[in-house]
């Protein structure tokens, strides 16, 4: 080749994709042979050759295929789909600029596939749940859950690839309580009423399992499964099917995720209908068709056909990898749900049976997926069970409500998920020295690591923030600084880290930023925060929330228990958790969980308790502090005191009481450390 010519330069351009990552490159043969016409540079990663099944007409404008040779592109085209899809996963994060970098790295909070692996972070649910060792997350807003399930994915592509088949997570908002509720009560006057727990349980085994065949059709869909496969026809007529009973062109979009809810209400009404009410007029007979003939089994045969229903289970047991059941979005679920009962009078029989139903419904989600990964069903089921994983994410205040009525829910298996200082820390660590392109000391500590990029790249931010405390001045640590005024949630220490990047680009004259315009706007980003951040984003579940907090404008930061309670017992919360916020110990329960408030202790009285800090809140120390205070209720006689979350001190204007001049919040490195290793021991439900 001509080293002036286009095509020599493109070749450069090649080997240099080939050398950094050899999957990138995809040689394609349209004419020739290989010989003749791929260098040999890519005798290690293979070839498509097309020059068998393809000729072009009218100058290249059109591509014809002959009918004999269709079978053959459709294969090749499938497999570049399915590399060009792992090369995606694989795929690191580039940046068009540098704003480009700023909104990936600092700026950005969603899961939205921007952040790149190098800033990912493994949490201690990941193992769990590849491994299976759990099967439900259980977090507070903001706490990272929907983030969880890209970074689940994208960590390590390879590790996901080689267990399952394509990751489709079903938003819980797409699932219609109310449908569940009219398929469970529809017409039970005229006919044998089903058990609402039978029916409940049976929408989550037909809903679990249609999204499993749902996410088999769309690897098949995506020509994941290579049409040489004798399992593919079956695949494919499954697919075929699913597309029909949904009315869609292509499976594989947003849309018809939302229409696989329906799916499963719509197939247990009709089978309800035609093979267990054929009988009426006999009610034995219907009881006794019920309960043998209405489990999840007979109604996924019924709708694939028995053919083709033997036929897919035995191709199911052939796959070496698996499907993950993936379900997030229930922070705001059944609300309205919820509400509708709240309203009604205490004398409408459907109150109670509403708030029956709602129990049930997340008690029976836990219940299923336990026995589909305990084998459970004795028949066909237990083939597509084995071919299952899960990773459901559930809000706390669901988790408390199962605790309540469920005895055995403490066997089910779950795992937090929560940031602690050292998570934060390393969280925001990670994507500065990316930002700034600074190869990573890992001999240092990571408020090491903090501080040293402050030094190169941000000498005008100061290390600590000087503070008064009772007339004493004092330093505080930057970074803890920051955390006091957040809820401990990632998305808050970026936006705090962001507008210090801010003051530091406008003070492009000042040799350092004043100590006192670093809290005043820091202070007012805390203000933000508590209004947008979190105000708003319970605004559906505690709807006069701000109302409650400002209840306590201008009180002391540290407060008398028995005081505190009483001054609580006189709030309403118009609210819709689990709990009976009508009961003092629940609303500081409620608030506790929220961040709102911790518990004070001496210094003397946490040592002897075992606990890491005299202040807990549930970021750092977990339940346990606010759970034995509640179980006792000895709100007037207990050692602990309330305090507020530092970051309410002025959007309340709280009275700062503190004794001694101590510094509320400022954790030295080792008690970080520590608590980040205690983590997995500290209650969280």
């Amino acid at each position: 080749m001509q080293a002036e010519r286009g095509v020599y330069r493109e070749y450069g351009y090649i080997k240099i994709l080939l050398n950094e990552n050899p999957s990138a490159i995809y040689p394609i043969l349209f004419r020739g042979d290989k010989e003749s016409s791929i260098p040999t540079e890519f005798d290690r990663i293979g070839y498509f050759n097309f020059s068998k099944c393809l000729y072009t007409i009218k100058n290249k404008e059109k591509i014809i295929i002959e009918r004999e040779n269709k079978p053959f592109f459709t294969k090749l085209i499938g497999e570049i789909i399915n590399k060009a899809t792992i090369q995606y996963k694989n795929k690191d994060i580039y940046f068009d600029d540098k704003d480009d970098k700023y909104n990936k790295l600092l700026f950005n909070t969603k899961a939205d596939g921007s952040l790149p692996k190098q800033c990912m972070i493994k949490i201690d649910a990941y193992d769990e749940i590849f491994n299976q060792r759990v099967y439900f997350i259980v977090g507070r807003k903001g706490s990272g859950k929907s983030t969880l399930l890209e970074i689940f994915e994208r960590f390590d592509p390879d590790r996901f690839n080689k267990k399952y088949k394509t990751l489709a997570p079903i938003n819980a908002e797409y699932i219609n309580m109310e449908a569940i509720y009219e398929l469970i009560h529809c017409n039970k006057a005229d006919r044998v009423e089903i058990p609402i727990v039978k029916l409940t349980s049976l929408f989550w085994e037909v809903f679990i399992t249609l999204q499993s065949i749902y996410i088999v059709s769309i690897e098949e869909e995506n020509f994941k499964i290579k049409i040489d496969d004798p399992r593919q026809k079956i695949f494919h007529d499954v697919s075929k099917l699913l597309r029909k009973k949904l009315s869609v062109l292509i499976l594989d979009q947003e849309s018809t995720q939302e229409s696989i809810s329906s799916l499963a209400i719509e197939i247990i009404n009709d089978y309800i209908n035609n093979k267990i009410f054929k009988l009426i007029g006999d009610e034995s007979k219907v009881i006794s068709s019920f309960q043998t003939n209405l489990n999840v089994n007979n109604i996924i045969e019924d709708f694939l056909g028995n053919d083709l229903y033997k036929k897919y289970v035995t191709a199911i047991s052939q796959c070496t990898k698996k499907v993950l059941i993936s379900l997030d979005g229930f922070d705001t679920k059944s609300e309205d749900f919820r509400r509708i009962a709240q309203y009604m009078d205490n004398s409408n029989p459907e109150k109670e049976s509403r708030m029956e139903f709602e129990a049930l419904f997340f008690r029976s989600l836990m219940e299923v997926t336990t026995n589909f990964k305990s084998s459970h069903f004795r028949n066909s089921m237990d083939t597509l069970c084995k071919f299952m994983d899960f990773c459901i994410v559930l809000p706390q205040d669901r988790l408390d409500q199962i605790k309540g009525i469920d005895r055995d829910s403490a066997k089910k298996k779950y795992s937090s998920l929560y940031w602690d200082a050292y998570d934060l820390l390393k969280m925001l660590v990670l994507r500065l020295e990316m930002f700034y392109e600074i190869e990573p000391d890992k001999q240092s500590n990571y408020k090491q690591r903090f501080e040293n990029i402050l030094k190169l790249k941000l000498p005008k931010i100061p290390l600590e923030i000087e503070m008064i405390v009772d007339g004493n001045k004092q330093k505080f640590d930057l970074f803890n600084y920051m955390l006091r005024l957040s809820f401990w949630r990632p998305r808050e220490i970026l936006l705090h880290f962001a507008r210090l990047l801010s003051l530091s680009d406008k003070s492009e004259f000042d040799n350092y930023i004043n100590v006192e315009t670093i809290k005043q706007s820091l202070t007012a980003k805390a203000k933000e925060i508590i209004q947008e951040e979190f105000i708003k984003e319970y605004q559906h579940v505690f709807r006069n929330l701000s109302k409650v907090l400002h209840s306590f404008d201008t009180w002391d930061l540290i407060s008398h228990t028995g005081l505190f309670c009483e001054k609580l017992s006189a709030i309403k919360f118009d609210a819709s958790f689990a709990y009976d916020c009508t009961l003092i110990k629940n609303k500081l329960l409620v608030l506790y969980q929220l961040g709102v408030i911790g518990l004070y202790y001496e210094s003397d009285v946490a040592r002897e308790k075992g606990l890491g800090h005299h202040i807990c809140f549930f970021v750092n120390e977990g339940l346990d502090p606010i759970q034995n205070i509640i179980d006792k209720e000895n709100y007037n006689s207990t050692r602990a005191k309330i305090i507020f979350n530092p970051i309410l001190g002025k959007f309340l204007s709280l009275h700062i009481n503190v004794a001694n001049g101590e510094l509320i919040g400022d954790y030295d490195m080792n008690y970080i450390e520590q608590n980040h290793l205690r983590k997995a021991v500290i209650r969280r439900f």
